[in-house]
């Protein structure tokens, strides 16, 4: 059981708990709470015992929202990648694909081209 007698000490434990907690869960939140303990560790531990001025922890959580914030903006609207184009360049257009072959419709939002009609030879 760790002596934990100072508030310091007190929100070491629950900040590595709460992201334990998280780490825990599934693979989709996981990662999250990895972000969180490391996220959490750099802004207590900043020299050889916690740091009670919360001015820099502001600071590095204000710069860790405003990255995440940018990277969504940057992927969202300026460099958007969605997987069902990929899927239709990898598979060589939409006229080869194997769910038309199989005779599955395709889900996605793109319009597909009409398949040539194969002429009698």
């Amino acid at each position: 059981m760790p002596r934990a007698k100072t508030l310091e000490a007190f929100v070491s434990i629950a900040g590595a708990a709460l992201a334990g907690w998280v780490a825990a869960g599934s693979e989709r939140i996981s990662y999250a709470g990895l972000q969180i303990a490391l996220a959490f560790f750099v802004c207590i531990f900043q020299g050889f015992a916690p740091d009670t001025r919360f001015d820099i922890i502001r600071n590095r959580v204000f710069s860790i929202v405003l990255g995440i914030l940018v990277t969504s903006i940057v992927f969202h609207y300026l460099w958007p990648e969605h997987e069902a184009e990929k899927r239709i360049r990898a598979e060589g257009g939409p006229g080869n694909s194997t769910a038309e072959s199989s005779g599955h419709a395709c889900t996605c939002n793109v319009a597909h081209a009409a398949p040539a009609a194969k002429s009698p030879a």
